[in-house]
């Protein structure tokens, strides 16, 4: 069985640096830092999971609104998931990733890159959507909040 230690090494050969740096300045390369350093790469990867599941929830509430196409709003009968709307997410997201991966000059940046793109993308869904909305909302006559 490896030990943490081990493990810590082959994680920073990995160019990964950037990603405990700060760990290394806090911990001074301490007997801690190695352990520390997989609780962030496990954070690292529950975040772009959540990404992923925040956006299915998104498209398909605005999907569910009338405001994208009405298959994202297509729901399992079993367990109640947006299957079609978490399905299209990934699916853009991994075009999206692929794309940028040969796009850009430097692919060690491609997380940040990758990141920075995803919260646009979901801030400009949602305010492009309660915009619609309230344009809506004025020719009822009534106001959305």
């Amino acid at each position: 069985m490896k030990s943490f230690s081990k493990d810590f090494y082959f994680i920073r050969s990995l160019n990964l640096f950037w990603l405990i740096a700060g760990y290394e300045t806090v911990f001074d390369n301490g007997s801690a830092l190695p352990y520390f350093t997989w609780i962030l790469l496990v954070g690292l990867i529950a975040s772009f999971h959540s990404f992923l599941f925040c956006c299915g929830r998104l498209l398909y509430a605005i999907s569910r609104d009338g405001l994208f196409p009405s298959p994202l709003s297509i729901v399992s009968q079993r367990l109640k998931t947006p299957y079609v709307a978490l399905a299209t997410g990934s699916l853009v997201s991994f075009g999206i990733t692929i794309i940028l991966y040969y796009a850009i000059d430097d692919p060690d940046n491609l997380g940040s890159v990758m990141i920075n793109l995803a919260l646009l993308g979901e801030f400009h869904l949602g305010l492009r959507s309660l915009l619609i909305l309230e344009e809506y909302c004025k020719h009822l006559g009534r106001t959305s909040w």
